[in-house]
């Protein structure tokens, strides 16, 4: 009964346009309820299996916080370190002033912190959002290699300057990313072994990776711009 009615819920969203399908479960005193409608493709009208392959995005963000804690635990970091510490070129950073139209590059008054990082307050941007930071990331088309390595991505990040100093607002960010090259400095590993390793594999997440192999890619849910019509 639950999933009929659930189902019928979500179908009127993918009838909107908004949603090209959805796939769902919900596990409450034992029972586990489960459902899926609409499809994986608008165009093919391929139908959600069971096993259907879907892009988290920023929820990443929360996976490379929680192997930062585990690194807390080992003593390994702490939320005050300096990221300077782990990579010296941070040291070099400076921040945009834009006065009158005219820009000019301060020193920093303190250093970026792993708290920073983790909160956003670090003073990076992102190269979708409209502040004069964000659009020189795009310019430059940072994140958009498959080819540059987590290290090389992070060596862009750090010859733009900051949008504000560390720790006087929050905005959210590359943060995670130079975060999640720390922990490669860190553990002498890259970021997807040490996730496979110490989150992964210990809770069973066989089917979560930065990378699909080529022949799962057919599993993967195509993703699409939601544009809202005035």
């Amino acid at each position: 009964m639950l999933e009929k009615e659930l189902n019928s819920l979500l179908q009127t969203l993918i009838s909107k346009n908004y949603f090209q399908g959805i796939q769902w479960s919900i596990q409450k005193d034992n029972v586990n309820y489960k459902g899926k409608v609409g499809f994986m493709d608008l165009d093919k009208k391929y139908p959600i299996h069971d096993d259907t392959i879907y892009r988290i995005w920023s929820m990443t963000k929360p996976i490379i916080a929680f192997a930062t804690m585990i690194l807390m635990e080992n003593k390994k970091i702490a939320l005050d370190d300096k990221i300077e510490k782990y990579i010296p070129d941070a040291k070099k950073l400076k921040v945009l002033q834009i006065i009158n139209n005219q820009k000019n590059l301060e020193n920093l008054k303190r250093s970026i912190t792993i708290k920073d990082l983790l909160l956003h307050t670090a003073g990076f941007s992102y190269n979708f959002l409209n502040d004069p930071i964000g659009k020189e990331y795009e310019q430059e088309k940072l994140f958009h290699s498959e080819d540059l390595s987590l290290k090389d991505e992070v060596n862009k990040i750090l010859s733009f300057p900051l949008l504000f100093q560390p720790g006087e607002k929050w905005n959210y960010s590359v943060s995670i990313d130079v975060l999640a090259h720390i922990i490669e400095v860190i553990t002498s590993q890259s970021i997807f072994n040490f996730l496979d390793e110490n989150i992964f594999k210990p809770l069973n997440m066989s089917e979560t990776f930065f990378y699909v192999d080529e022949n799962k890619r057919h599993r993967i849910m195509t993703s699409y711009e939601f544009i809202q019509k005035s």
